[in-house]
């Protein structure tokens, strides 16, 4: 045994990565060496669940474009994992189901792009909607942003044609050029009285037809311009 686990670190610090229960998964030291990151998937199971340590070390990152373009359908994120790079699961396009949990911090831009997910809890500890994060996910019905989250960054919900209705926290602060872009079907965005101002960046909702009249007046009061262009 502890030939095969010597031979295991030899392998991630060289890069190739090393299989582990219930997919193959490769992994490689985060920062100080107090755990791993998944760097990619090579496993043939198409229901993924991430397993919270590997050879004794906590799992907890996934790492830029770990699962891209992968044929999965479901993925379970252990709490464990506190950090989501870039692109991480883009263009999973058989993806419907994904288990988040509350430690995560972070989750990088185009996380979740072009995926098949239709509804999603997100982590009540994030501050940020990234760029591109949910993009063209085309059945995507609905979401509520957690309190905390204080800025809807570029194209986070570009293409959502499913998507109908939004619902923002108090602590929203800024909605970033067209991150509603061409939301066809949205008819309603419900803003807490609270919100006072909120500062939006060129036009975020260009598209949006469907937007019922009680929802574009809460918006106009609020400061958004639809005649405003993204630059």
């Amino acid at each position: 045994m502890r030939i095969i686990g010597f031979l295991t670190i030899l392998f991630a610090i060289s890069g190739f990565g090393f299989a582990q229960s219930p997919g193959d998964f490769n992994v490689t030291f985060t920062e100080h060496f107090e755990g791993v990151r998944i760097t990619g998937y090579t496993g043939a199971a198409r229901a993924v669940t991430i397993p919270a340590a590997i050879e004794g070390l906590p799992v907890t990152e996934i790492a830029n474009n770990a699962f891209a373009n992968r044929n999965i359908t479901s993925v379970v994120i252990p709490s464990s994992i506190t950090s989501i790079g870039d692109g991480a699961f883009s263009n999973c396009q058989q993806l419907a189901s994904i288990t988040l949990h509350n430690n995560i911090t972070s989750i990088g831009m185009n996380a979740f792009r072009r995926t098949a997910i239709t509804s999603i809890t997100l982590p009540s500890r994030i501050t940020i909607i990234n760029q591109g994060l949910f993009a063209e996910c085309r059945n995507l019905a609905s979401i509520v942003i957690p309190e905390g989250v204080t800025i809807i960054a570029v194209d986070a919900f570009n293409t959502n044609v499913a998507l109908a209705s939004v619902t923002l926290p108090s602590t929203i602060r800024a909605i970033h050029n067209s991150a509603f872009l061409n939301c066809n079907a949205l008819t309603e965005v419900i803003i807490p009285d609270s919100v006072t101002n909120i500062e939006f960046r060129g036009n975020p909702f260009v598209g949006c037809n469907a937007l019922t009249m009680l929802a574009q007046a809460s918006l106009r009061r609020r400061g958004w311009n639809p005649a405003a262009r993204n630059r």
